[in-house]
């Protein structure tokens, strides 16, 4: 096999855990959605949203990719904040 497909399997595995921690924490944010309408409490919270950015970057081992990190959870907690609205 070549390199180039050696390194595409461990993508690929990569991929799969991702995709099952991304559902697991879509799970976790519905949870919370629910707590929140409940207790009636504003689904946005601006200062836990920092929180999470921030401290993903410290199990960080290479610091030059903090900001594609950064970009990254921005990303996922946008997707969550959707999610949480429409269910």
């Amino acid at each position: 096999m070549e390199k180039i497909d050696i390194l595409r399997e461990e993508i690929d595995k990569c991929d799969k855990q991702i995709v099952e921690l991304i559902e697991k924490r879509l799970d976790l944010a519905l949870e919370i959605a629910h707590s929140k309408k409940d207790n009636e409490i504003s689904l946005y919270d601006e200062k836990r949203e920092k929180e999470i950015i921030n401290n993903t970057c410290i199990f960080l081992k290479d610091l030059n990719k903090k900001n594609y990190i950064k970009e990254l959870f921005k990303s996922i907690l946008s997707i969550s904040k959707e999610y949480q609205k429409n269910m």
